[in-house]
């Protein structure tokens, strides 16, 4: 079966390596739903051309947001370290499934490739080193590849002048939903700061009910996204000191609230340097808003 590459989606792409071309193919089949990739490099058992030549290449490639790997083991370890620093100077993401955490692993990797995988705390050590970040499975690897290849890092980002992890603040239309992100992101070792007594004011004059919380995480109930609201809401949150990154979690959308949610996304996200994430609940099929404004860019 050709893999045919899409020339219709734009922005920042992912480049690919893989060292097996079924653990590639869903990646690459993210195109299908807007995801757009650039370059594939299954590289098998590397005879010749390793992880590091392809990445160090990649990386290179304007076009190129971030890069996507399987990998079960690496040739040489310091050609692996030299192109990470490689990328990292790029300012280009390296996000990795690095398999052999257990012996059976370990095994059917030198079974496939040949590969000896190393020892995993070693490997996860030099990851930390030079800021690969390791996921576990396939569907997470899509997303996070994608996630920062269309998120484009500041220079000297305002948290790290202060000498502190960023600010998450969280922006929901449901309290339960809210109430979930916060868990998971504390459990990331994330900050969830409280939001500025004047922007929590702004909030409760006119826009969000005073008995909803605004502190962080923000729940807006529902409906204020669906009038002139939606948008003022969005830029105090944004313009709130305390926030450096914004996540939106949308569960069980319905079309009269992520019509208009997600095209004042779009409008807030283009007017500030914040980085804003969109986690969207909905099975594919059931609201299809978020591919075709949020992914694609369609209308």
């Amino acid at each position: 079966e050709a893999k045919v590459f899409r020339t219709d989606l734009d922005g920042p792409s992912i480049a690919l390596i893989t060292q097996s071309g079924h653990q590639g193919r869903p990646v690459f089949q993210g195109q299908e739903i807007g995801i757009r990739l650039s370059h594939w490099a299954p590289t098998g058992n590397e005879v010749d051309l390793e992880f590091a030549d392809f990445a160090r290449y990649f990386t290179d490639q304007p076009e190129v947001g971030a890069l996507a790997c399987y990998i079960e083991g690496f040739r040489d370890g310091r050609t692996l370290m030299l192109a990470a620093d490689h990328a990292a100077r790029n300012r280009t993401p390296i996000v990795m499934v690095k398999v052999g955490r257990s012996e059976a692993g370990r095994s059917m990797a030198r079974s496939h490739t040949g590969h000896l995988t190393g020892s995993d705390t070693v490997v996860s050590a030099a990851f930390d080193q030079f800021g690969v970040t390791r996921v576990d499975g396939l569907d997470e690897l899509l997303e996070v590849s994608m996630a920062f290849a269309r998120t484009r890092p500041e220079t000297t980002p305002t948290w790290a002048r202060r000498g502190r992890p960023p600010g998450v603040g969280v922006y929901a239309i449901s309290g339960g939903t809210g109430a979930h992100m916060a868990d998971l992101l504390a459990a990331s070792g994330l900050e969830l700061p409280e939001l500025t007594r004047a922007t929590q004011r702004t909030l409760h004059d006119g826009l969000i009910p005073d008995y909803l919380r605004v502190s962080n995480p923000v729940d807006c109930g529902g409906p204020p996204v669906a009038d002139r609201r939606g948008r003022r809401i969005l830029d105090a949150v944004l313009a709130d000191p305390r926030v450096d990154v914004l996540v939106i979690p949308i569960t069980g959308a319905v079309a009269a609230f992520s019509e208009p949610f997600t095209r004042d996304i779009v409008d807030a996200a283009r007017a500030t340097t914040k980085p804003v994430f969109v986690v969207w609940g909905a099975p594919a099929g059931t609201d299809d808003t978020y591919y075709r404004r949020l992914l694609d860019g369609g209308d």
